[in-house]
């Protein structure tokens, strides 16, 4: 039987560079600020931490800056106020090819222009560790085979990726930015196009990466419900800033989640009798829903004829 959950009030390791013995976050960002133009600011005091073995599901509405957010992290938007470092050397001191050896993106689709083999598309991965023109190594074909062997695609390695499933091409992006051998990968709304059964195979995944292969993972999604499978940390996202940074359990709370999406929620909990552990889950109720298209107008829509 469903029941609500009671939560807790929301308040607000270690990269290991070759050589080095320094320990501390993957990423972190600190008071980050961003606007494409003048007096507009699509992002206004960010701050958040991830360290090995964590994975950060970012949540918000439409809009709300998740997107600017990412390519920032990537070094894209290069006039961002605030601090971002990776392993604490500044973003902005990393060249291209020193970014690429530190994060891998996993974008939410992808549509390869040719019919390039499954392996062809994996090894990309390994492009910051090659000069140019140069040709993968025997060592780098290892590598992108054991990634496809992690993710369950190693059937599908000469099959051109043209013609494998959606679900079957994120679990290969997946694969390719495994081979490009980062201690971060992030991941925007990588289960966005899937069916439900893909979505949880991209969901497990990703846990295993964090808590098997030790990898600090940022992912952005729109389905709070994904966060509860994360026992690491989310982010609530409004208006361009984090109002909410913490231990998913504990910042997933109704309050925060209604804030969020501005819709009442409410966060219930099942017991697994099998295993006895506790799943948790959100539904939006009705009532809130309704009072939201009264207040975007489309509850006036004219009914359709026949």
């Amino acid at each position: 039987m469903l029941k609500r959950r009671a939560h807790a009030a929301s308040s607000s390791d270690s990269w290991n560079d070759p050589g080095s013995s320094v320990h501390g976050p993957i990423i972190k960002a600190e008071h980050v600020a961003f606007g494409y133009t003048a007096g507009k600011p699509v992002l206004t005091d960010v701050n958040f931490e991830v360290s090995a073995g964590e994975v950060l599901m970012i949540l918000g509405s439409n809009g709300c800056g998740k997107s600017t957010l990412m390519r920032l992290l990537l070094n894209d938007k290069q006039t961002a106020r605030g601090l971002i470092t990776l392993g604490g050397t500044n973003l902005r001191e990393l060249s291209p090819a020193e970014i690429s050896r530190r994060v891998a993106m996993v974008f939410q689709d992808h549509n390869a222009p040719f019919p390039f083999d499954v392996i062809d598309v994996v090894a990309m991965g390994r492009t910051p560790y090659l000069s140019t023109f140069a040709m993968p190594r025997a060592r780098d074909m290892r590598i992108c085979e054991e990634a496809l062997d992690l993710v369950g695609m190693t059937h599908l390695a000469h099959q051109p990726y043209t013609q494998i499933s959606g679900g079957e091409r994120q679990m290969v992006l997946i694969a390719r930015a495994l081979a490009q051998e980062t201690p971060l990968i992030m991941m925007d709304e990588p289960s966005s196009h899937l069916d439900y059964r893909n979505a949880a195979i991209v969901i497990q995944t990703t846990n295993r990466l964090a808590s098997e292969q030790g990898k600090a993972v940022v992912m952005v999604t729109h389905l709070p419900d994904q966060a509860f499978y994360y026992p690491s940390k989310a982010a609530l996202m409004k208006d361009g800033t984090f109002f909410a940074f913490g231990p998913s359990r504990e910042i997933l709370t109704e309050e925060n989640l209604s804030r969020t999406y501005n819709m009442q929620i409410r966060v219930l909990a099942a017991k697994d009798e099998a295993t006895g552990q506790e799943h948790v889950m959100c539904k939006p109720v009705p009532e809130s829903l309704r009072s939201c298209s009264q207040m975007t107008g489309l509850e006036q829509l004219p009914p359709r004829t026949p």
